[in-house]
């Protein structure tokens, strides 16, 4: 490749030095041409322009030349003996009679015609005349002023004379037919070398591959003659050596491979039979403390609705901390009821239409007794003309009363929000705040089941950090999405999307 790329770069230099050389000839031919008939155009006369013309017709290149006088009128004419210059127009362009009109020098030209190429050279014919005017000074008396002599040039014609590069291309067609047989040569020689020394080379190497494939197939027995203690041998031996590493590794594996395997086979059963027994755990726990818990929370409401004013303020205090901690209790046993049913995927889909601002109404009337005296306001904006949501009625009360829950619980001061529209064909419900914020690290992990965040963390704010956990596991459920904006100390956003119709399909 690099002797082809060498010949291919001195077959251009040889051409270019060739055309160089015919350019420079050319050129120095015409302006000898324009020199030498500077009389005969300017007279005119044939006989002078016919024997101007013997001087250039009789060069081995020679191909045709024009003489042109006055307004760039062709007056003389010799074609040398190439075939396919009747294409050539005697006219000079408009290009070219602008170019010699300035006096900024020669045209110079590439021409091909006919199945042939030239070199054009077209340079202007000047004349020169010389004058001495004399001024007779007034005044002056006798004497006389004598002005330095001032010459004129002046344009009076053209020569256009073109050189047939018939030379240049044989010569560059023999030097390439060289090149070409040297190249030939060079290649026969290379692939006759070639030949020979990769055949003693690569016939142990093929030997070593062969036998290196059985390897690779599993035959960790197999071993590689070793002919030789060259590198071929040294990497045969490598290769014996690596092959019995090979087959003890192999087999060692195998052998952890079912140990392992028959050990996780058994942690799989022990975390399937844990599994069913958390489930029943939680169940057994939902059921035993519920009930009791119900009649707590029953009977306490009784107690404070029957005593009225008979009981003293401390004592209503105290029968008001037991209620709350039975309904927290109780909330808490529910949370981890339904986190338990989400993980095994026991919770089930039930598709209805569900009228957003009736199921806002509900929750927030549940949520309503629960904010702070009058310093947190409650507000809603859902639209009337909102159209029904097509998804789980229960799951969707849910989310919105642990976002809502949320909401108050971090609270103390300002108002909490809750949105609903309908944007580019999914429903969005927003909860925003005001209250304490989220710190930024913190939103990351959010989501995450028994995850409380710092800032809530200080003993003032109770909770199990299973709400927002159970509130993104019931959002996937329903094939949406939910997404927290928030700043701390100025409060936090809270936006649900859901598709306005979910599918029994997927829901399934």
């Amino acid at each position: 490749m690099l002797f082809l790329l060498l010949g291919l770069l001195d077959l251009y230099r040889q051409e270019q030095l060739a055309k160089e050389e015919l350019s420079t000839r050319a050129k120095a031919m015409a302006e000898n041409l324009a020199y030498s008939s500077r009389l005969a155009v300017f007279t005119g006369d044939q006989w002078l322009l016919d024997a101007a013309l013997q001087s250039v017709t009789s060069s081995v290149d020679f191909a045709y030349v024009w003489i042109y006088g006055e307004k760039w009128k062709p007056l003389a004419h010799a074609p040398g003996k190439r075939v396919g210059l009747g294409a050539l127009k005697p006219e000079l362009d408009d290009t070219h009679k602008t170019i010699l009109s300035s006096k900024t020098g020669s045209v110079f030209n590439s021409v091909s015609t006919g199945g042939e190429s030239y070199i054009e050279h077209i340079v202007p014919i000047i004349s020169i005349q010389s004058t001495v005017p004399y001024e007779l000074q007034i005044g002056a008396g006798d004497r006389t002023v004598q002005a330095p002599s001032q010459t004129r040039e002046r344009i009076i014609g053209a020569v256009r004379l073109g050189l047939s590069m018939q030379r240049v291309d044989a010569h560059v067609k023999s030097f390439l037919i060289w090149r070409g047989w040297s190249l030939l040569i060079f290649l026969c020689l290379s692939t006759l070398a070639i030949y020979f020394l990769s055949g003693r080379i690569t016939r142990p190497i093929n030997q070593l591959t062969e036998e290196a494939k059985k390897m690779s197939q599993g035959m960790w027995s197999q071993t590689i003659a070793v002919e030789s203690q060259d590198e071929i041998g040294q990497l045969a031996m490598s290769f014996n050596e690596m092959a019995r590493s090979l087959n003890d590794l192999y087999s060692g594996l195998e052998r952890k491979v079912a140990e392992r395997t028959n050990e996780l086979r058994a942690a799989n059963m022990k975390l399937a039979e844990a599994s069913k027994h958390k489930s029943r755990f939680l169940a057994n726990v939902n059921h035993e403390l519920r009930t009791p818990l119900s009649s707590i929370i029953g009977y306490g409401r009784l107690l404070r609705r029957e005593t009225g004013g008979r009981i003293t303020l401390l004592q209503r205090e105290n029968l008001d901390d037991l209620l709350r901690n039975a309904e927290r209790l109780l909330g808490l046993i529910d949370s981890l009821l339904d986190f338990a049913k989400i993980e095994a995927g026991k919770m089930e889909v039930e598709i209805e239409p569900v009228v957003i601002g009736e199921m806002v109404e509900g929750t927030v009337a549940t949520i309503a007794p629960m904010l702070k005296n009058d310093t947190v306001r409650l507000v809603r904006d859902i639209p009337s003309t909102l159209p029904s949501l097509y998804t789980d009625r229960e799951k969707l009360r849910q989310i919105i009363l642990n976002l809502l829950g949320n909401a108050v619980k971090f609270t103390d001061r300002g108002e909490i929000k809750i949105s609903a529209c309908q944007v580019n064909g999914d429903f969005k419900l927003a909860v925003a705040d005001t209250g304490i914020g989220i710190d930024d690290e913190d939103l990351a992990t959010i989501f995450e089941e028994f995850d409380r965040g710092r800032l809530s963390n200080d003993g003032q704010y109770h909770g199990t950090g299973l709400g927002l956990a159970i509130v993104k596991r019931l959002v996937d459920l329903l094939g949406g999405s939910i997404a927290v904006e928030s700043e701390v100390g100025k409060g936090s956003t809270f936006t649900v999307t859901l598709p306005v119709k979910r599918s029994e399909t997927s829901a399934a």
